[in-house]
């Protein structure tokens, strides 16, 4: 009878082990999930950020008022951008887009961002969509 009970607490005594593994298991699925868009978030504002320093978005700014020549360095820049990133960089403003690296069809997220640019008549938002 002995040899019985200790065996039983020891398989329950197991479960519970197991019980507590899935549950932690479970909870750092869960904590991914949250830094995975934290870090889309991220992503998307160093895109941004980025885009000023090298003047990308100024380029894409003066492409919106007409200027093709800085769309295409616009274009160029931001492509640079995606590559890099192994993304694909969406930006729109006025009516005009620009698409870089948009050639993959699955993608595991997608985050969207705004921006108000200075152009010479005024400012504008531009959204600024990423895909990784």
């Amino acid at each position: 009878m002995k040899g019985i009970l200790f065996s039983m607490e020891a398989f329950f005594s197991l479960l519970a082990v197991l019980v507590l593994l899935e549950f932690v298991m479970l909870s750092q699925n869960a904590l991914a999930l949250k830094y995975e868009s934290l870090y889309a978030y991220q992503l998307v504002q160093d895109v941004l950020e980025v885009g000023e320093k090298t003047g990308a978005m100024q380029n894409f700014a003066e492409f919106t008022e007409g200027n093709a020549l800085a769309g295409a360095k616009a274009e160029k820049q931001f492509k640079e951008m995606a590559e890099q990133i192994d993304a694909c960089i969406t930006i729109s403003a006025n009516g005009k887009e620009i698409k870089a690296n948009c050639n993959q069809k699955n993608y595991s997220f997608t985050i969207s961002e705004e921006r108000i640019i200075a152009l010479n008549r005024g400012f504008e938002r531009v959204q600024v969509s990423l895909k990784k």
